[in-house]
């Protein structure tokens, strides 16, 4: 009688302990195909990185403009890839183009510049900056247009363009690119405008498509939920200058 309860415990023990090794292999395989391979990437934050290059070419004398000026070439190269692991939902993407004169600064001594300095700092404006010997001074908007006429970009994928702009020679001593990409993670209701304003600075007004197809512009609090979870409206800028002497 004992060696059968001991026979009867054994095969208990061995059912319980195959019960077990099923449910660790079944929460093994939900984590490899479902929570690994899906809910992971799923989560993950959504991203696109901008790269903007400038390239002088070179003056030619054969192209001239209304005042005989002869054109010199820049290249701008722009690439854009979706380094995260989701698909991204891309919006109309602008740049424009500006053309700056630099001057001698005079009369700036070490209080002087320091209040510059921290004015600089100070400004919200990210790519501005300040010189002690010489100042940027705005010329005019040169050149602007759209970037990419795609507008899903996959998991790894990169996209790329480039332009030829003509500027006109020693019209300005600097030249300046901003290229802004608008993105999504769903921006299947949304839609990007862009303008240009009369200081030369670009804009966009984003606007949201309701339920009867109509288009209008967000308000702030629709602006503050598309940022979130399933919109994930963001936005990549790429900035780059180059001398023209």
């Amino acid at each position: 009688m004992a060696n059968s309860s001991e026979r009867t415990l054994v095969q208990e023990i061995g059912s319980w302990v195959q019960i077990v090794a099923i449910i660790a292999a079944g929460g093994l395989g939900y984590y490899e195909f479902v929570f690994k391979e899906k809910t992971v990437p799923n989560s993950a934050p959504i991203n696109v990185s901008v790269n903007l290059e400038l390239k002088k070419l070179g003056t030619t004398f054969d192209r001239r403009d209304i005042r005989g000026k002869p054109s010199i070439d820049v290249e701008m190269q722009v690439s854009m890839r979706n380094p995260s692991t989701r698909k991204i939902d891309l919006l109309p993407s602008a740049w424009i183009a500006w053309g700056y004169r630099v001057q001698p600064r005079r009369n700036v001594d070490d209080i002087r510049f320091a209040e510059i300095g921290t004015n600089a700092l100070r400004s919200g404006n990210g790519r501005y900056y300040v010189e002690r010997e010489f100042l940027k001074t705005l010329g005019a908007v040169v050149s602007t247009g759209q970037l990419f006429e795609d507008n899903v970009l996959k998991p790894g994928e990169t996209v790329s363009r480039t332009i030829i702009l003509h500027v006109p020679l020693f019209e300005y001593d600097m030249y300046e690119v901003l290229c802004e990409v608008p993105s999504a993670a769903d921006a299947s209701r949304l839609r990007v405008l862009w303008g240009v304003d009369s200081t030369g600075a670009l804009f966009d007004s984003v606007c949201v498509v309701d339920k009867k197809g109509n288009v209008r512009p967000t308000t702030p609090r629709e602006d503050s939920l598309f940022m979130l979870p399933p919109v994930e409206l963001q936005e990549s800028v790429s900035s780059s200058e180059i001398s023209l002497r």
